[in-house]
């Protein structure tokens, strides 16, 4: 059997606005995230960015197993529009 990673990586851009750092947006790869940097230290020239590399554990997925947890529509609980509901159009 093969190693299984039990957390993955994630890469938060941060910026300081001078109350201390704040995480502004977060990426799942490195590329994309020197991208998002890149565009920060354009944008907002004025405040402090940088990338900070997170270790996340990974959950196991209990949910059914043709999605993995991602939500398709067998293991999702929201309510679907079957042909016995009314639609009302053009109000």
């Amino acid at each position: 059997m093969a190693y299984q990673r039990k957390t993955r990586d994630e890469f938060n851009i941060e910026g300081n606005y001078g109350h201390g750092w704040d995480v502004v947006t977060c990426e799942e790869t490195r590329k994309a995230a020197r991208a998002q940097l890149r565009c920060y230290r354009e944008n907002e020239p004025s405040a402090q960015h940088r990338i900070v590399k997170r270790r996340v554990r990974i959950e196991p997925a209990d949910a059914c197993p043709e999605c993995s947890g991602t939500g398709c529509d067998d293991c999702t609980d929201s309510p679907t529009l079957d042909d016995s509901s009314p639609v009302i159009e053009g109000e």
